[in-house]
């Protein structure tokens, strides 16, 4: 099982930074995946955008981050993450966005 960590915090704290520095060092690490879902969303001309349907949004992300950790999770070695799941989630309260039981 690889060891995870997470980095999280605001826009412009400072986590891709880290992550860019870490992976000059050899580390691996795993993107964010809000600027993906938006970038997917735009090119394929989605809705599943904060600005637009902000549950949709928020969906998508915790479906990527699912990904993003499976295929991780038997990586050896330590692997940093830009957010993971809990940011998702916080995402959902922060908007007032009701989650679905199986994500509680």
């Amino acid at each position: 099982m690889a060891n995870i960590v997470v980095l999280t915090g605001g826009p412009g704290a400072g986590k891709t930074t880290v992550l860019d520095q870490l992976r000059k060092e050899g580390y691996s690490c795993s993107n964010e995946v809000g600027r993906k879902v938006i970038q997917q969303q735009l090119k394929q001309k989605g809705t599943a955008l904060p600005w637009r349907d902000k549950t949709a949004f928020r969906d998508a992300m915790l479906k990527q981050e699912v990904i993003r950790y499976r295929q991780y999770n038997h990586h050896q070695g330590p692997v940093f993450f830009d957010r993971g799941i809990l940011d998702s989630l916080a995402y959902s309260r922060l908007e007032g966005l009701e989650l679905d039981e199986k994500w509680c």
